[in-house]
């Protein structure tokens, strides 16, 4: 197989979908949290709840990286970096489903 930039061509699409995922979920739950501000004002429980929701997505925004780094060995990096996909990935699914949710 052919790699591009030193990975596999099929590391380097899910990497790039996990990318967009990513972004898609974090606009999305800001949208989601400016839509219920309008709706239901800035003094409601659900703007509260959206706006931590939010909040609590940035914070965790990125944090498979940490892990990747803190994980850097050579034995344990073929399954630190596989759990960090699915970690992300997971992420990314749930966080706009449960912001539609709450």
């Amino acid at each position: 197989m052919s790699a591009a930039f030193g990975a596999e061509p099929v590391a380097v699409f899910f990497g790039a979908v996990a990318r967009f995922s990513g972004w898609s979920s974090l606009g999305a739950s800001v949208f989601s949290t400016l839509f219920t501000a309008y709706g239901r004002g800035l003094d409601s429980a659900e703007f509260r709840k959206s706006a931590g929701s939010t909040l609590l997505g940035l914070i965790t925004f990125g944090q498979s990286g940490l892990i990747k780094k803190l994980g850097d060995f050579d034995e344990a990096s073929k399954a630190t970096q596989i759990g960090t996909a699915i970690t992300q990935f997971g992420h990314d699914l749930i966080s706009p489903i449960t912001s539609l949710l709450s």
